[in-house]
């Protein structure tokens, strides 16, 4: 290779590395980014998922931020999570509601989400069922209320407590199957 060859070369390597380079610069200069590694540091992860998609805007194909959004998700995901259980344990059911949908929104691979979102939505038919039971007794229409506490206490998902199918116990107001 002679001279002429030889920095020709040169200058197109050096001109592929230099516009790799100013690439991964901007990437790493956009604001957003910046924004959004800031909010991550503090906890504040649904603020970050936020800034990460608003900077993937910006520079779609950057690894770096598809990584950083992705774990930015999946850390405000536990954060709702968290919340939902502690929701739950304070009998703020609509809160927890709001929280897992939230969890389930930003990490739906994790099943420990759909399952706490399943519970709670079985909570929720469970307290309707009860206040449903407690009017129709108030009513003086028993039947009704009986069938009520009974749905309350055995979802929909499940066998009627009275099938023979069922491995659940009667409740205890349940008459005894005759012989």
């Amino acid at each position: 290779m002679n001279q002429r060859q030889q920095r020709g070369w040169l200058g197109r390597a050096f001109l592929s590395s230099a516009v790799f380079v100013i690439i991964v610069a901007i990437g790493c200069t956009i604001p957003e980014v910046r924004k959004a590694d800031k909010l991550a540091a503090q906890g504040r992860w649904d603020e970050a998922v936020e800034a990460y998609r608003q900077a993937q805007k910006k520079a779609p194909f950057d690894p770096a931020i598809q990584t950083a959004l992705e774990q930015a998700k999946a850390r405000a995901a536990e954060q709702h999570y968290t919340e939902g259980r502690r929701f739950l344990k304070e009998n703020r059911l609509a809160e927890a509601l709001s929280a897992f949908k939230q969890a389930l929104g930003l990490d739906p691979s994790r099943s420990e989400h759909h399952a706490a979102l399943h519970d709670a939505l079985r909570l929720k038919e469970a307290h309707t069922q009860l206040q449903t039971a407690d009017k129709l007794r108030g009513l003086g229409r028993l039947e009704e209320a009986l069938d009520a506490y009974e749905r309350a206490c055995w979802p929909r998902s499940r066998a009627s407590p009275h099938s023979p199918s069922s491995s659940a116990p009667p409740p205890p107001w349940a008459a005894p199957a005759p012989p």
